[in-house]
C-alpha cells in the first residue's frame, strides 16, 4: 500500500542526512521532478494496475493508493489519464493505449 503526504520525502531526507530545504532541489535536479510529483506519478501508476485487474472498485483503488477521498482520486486520475476511472474500467484497454 502506498502512503500519502510527505512520507517518501522523509526517507530521502533521512538517507541523505540533509534537510528538506537542501534535499528537495537536489531531488529535482536529479529526477527533473519534485519528490511529490514523482510520488503522485507512482500512485497513479499503481492505480492503473489495480484498475486493470478488474478486482477492485474505484473507491478501493483510491484507498489502496493513499487517497482519503475517492472524489479527489477520480479528479487526479482524470487529470493524469484524460478519462474518469469508471471510463478506464469500461474501456478495458491497457493503460499504455490511453496514455
Amino acid at each position: 500500500m502506498l502512503v500519502s503526504g510527505d512520507a517518501p520525502m522523509y526517507g530521502i531526507v533521512i538517507a541523505s542526512r540533509k534537510s528538506f530545504r537542501i534535499t528537495t532541489p537536489l531531488f529535482g535536479k536529479a529526477f527533473r521532478a519534485s519528490p511529490w510529483a514523482e510520488h503522485g506519478g507512482l500512485r497513479m501508476s499503481e492505480a492503473k494496475k489495480l484498475i486493470a485487474t478488474g478486482r477492485y472498485r474505484v473507491y478501493e483503488v483510491a484507498e489502496k493508493c493513499g487517497f482519503k477521498d475517492p472524489k479527489h482520486f477520480a479528479k487526479a486520475f482524470k487529470e493524469e489519464t484524460g478519462v474518469k476511472p469508471s471510463e478506464w474500467i469500461e474501456s478495458r484497454q491497457s493503460p499504455a493505449s490511453l496514455r
